[in-house]
């Protein structure tokens, strides 16, 4: 469109001259082949899709990176509060285990973070930790 609204196919049919029946013809020729590819493509349908999944995807990842981050400053403090390690890493461990993603699997559609058992989360989270005591005194 031009400065006042017009389209090149608008204009040429304003002007009355027989000159200009060529163009007219190929413009609305050409206007006629572009509304035909704006129906067929459903390529544009498919990517704005994908571009919406993405979209939720960052957005999710987002959450999740400023989640770890208050882990990292909550770890800071309890450092300083706790004098038992095993504790700690507990506690670390926990905290780290309730942290939910919100991004569905793709090989995994229907399972949502967040669904196993509060026993399956505790058993994951403290997996790691079973080996560790804490250091005797004598």
């Amino acid at each position: 469109k031009n400065g006042f609204g017009y389209t090149p196919l608008a204009e040429a049919r304003a002007v009355e001259n027989e000159k200009m029946e060529p163009v007219l013809k190929v413009l609305e020729k050409f206007k006629l082949e572009q509304d035909q590819l704006k129906v067929d493509c459903e390529e544009n349908i498919v990517v704005d899709a994908k571009l919406s999944q993405m979209n939720v995807k960052i957005q999710a990842l987002e959450a999740t990176l400023a989640a770890v981050a208050n882990l990292g400053k909550d770890l800071k403090v309890d450092m300083k509060k706790t004098k038992d390690p095993l504790v700690l890493l507990a506690r670390f461990a926990e905290k780290l285990s309730n942290v939910e993603s919100g991004i569905v699997s793709d090989l995994n559609p229907g399972a949502m973070p967040g669904d196993e058992s509060p026993d399956e989360k505790k058993k994951g989270a403290l997996a790691g930790l079973r080996g560790l005591r804490s250091p005797k005194k004598k």
